[in-house]
C-alpha cells in the first residue's frame, strides 16, 4: 500500500520515504524564514505568519499521508496481539490446573516447616533454637539454575556515584515537613521541589 501528497513522500509498507519534492519543499521555507531575519512591523508579521502557515500545511501533508498506513499497522498490531493471546491461552489452559496444585502445595509446605519449627523451639532460649526450612527444590524444573546475589554496603564513601540513588521517600517526607519548596530544594540540593 503506498500513498503520495503531493510528492513530499511515499509511505510505503510501513515506512516513509522522502520524495524529491520533500528537500525542495524544505529548502525553500528555510530560505524565507532566513529572508524574514526578524519581526520588527507589521509586514514582516504578516510574512512570517505567512511561511508558518504554509510549514504547517506541510507538516499536515505528510501526516495525512502516513495516516492511512498508520491505521493499518496498529489495526495489524491489534490482530497479533489477539492472535497472541488466543495462542498463549491453550498454554495457560494446560498448565492453570497444576500450576494452582504446585502453589497450594507451596504454601502448605511452608507452614508445615513453620508449624514443625514453632514445636521444636516452644520453650527454647533464643540461642538454642532451631530454623526448619520447607522442603522445596529452589532450582526450576527447567533444568536452569538461578543465581541471586546480595549486596552489602561496607563503605558508602567508595561506592562509585552510578550506583548511587537518592531517596525519593525521604525527600518527599522532607518537603511535607518543610512545606515550603524552595526551603526543601536548599536543604536537598540539586532537586526541584514541585508543590501539587
Amino acid at each position: 500500500m503506498a500513498t503520495e501528497t503531493q510528492a513530499l513522500i511515499r509511505v510505503i509498507d510501513g515506512k516513509i520515504e522522502q520524495a524529491g519534492e520533500f528537500q525542495l519543499a524544505l529548502a525553500e521555507l528555510r530560505r524565507d524564514v532566513q529572508a524574514i531575519e526578524a519581526v520588527k512591523d507589521q509586514d514582516s508579521y504578516a510574512l512570517a505568519r505567512e511561511v508558518v502557515a504554509r510549514g504547517r500545511n506541510k507538516i499536515k501533508e505528510i501526516e495525512a499521508a502516513a495516516e492511512p498506513e498508520r491505521i493499518r499497522l496498529q489495526n495489524a498490531l491489534s490482530d497479533l496481539r489477539s492472535q497472541r493471546a488466543k495462542l498463549t491461552a491453550q498454554f495457560e489452559e494446560v498448565i492453570a490446573a497444576i500450576d494452582k496444585q504446585s502453589r497450594e502445595w507451596n504454601l502448605a509446605e511452608q507452614d508445615a516447616a513453620r508449624k514443625e519449627q514453632e514445636q521444636l523451639n516452644k520453650g527454647q532460649r533464643a540461642e538454642n533454637r532451631v530454623t526448619v526450612k520447607p522442603s522445596i527444590p529452589s532450582a526450576p524444573p527447567s533444568g536452569r539454575v538461578i543465581v541471586h546475589y546480595e549486596v552489602e554496603v561496607v563503605n558508602v564513601s567508595k561506592v562509585k556515584r552510578a550506583f548511587m540513588m537518592p531517596n525519593l521517600v525521604k525527600m518527599r517526607e522532607q518537603a511535607r515537613d518543610d512545606k515550603d519548596p524552595k526551603a526543601t530544594e536548599k536543604k536537598i540540593g540539586g532537586v526541584r521541589v514541585i508543590r501539587s
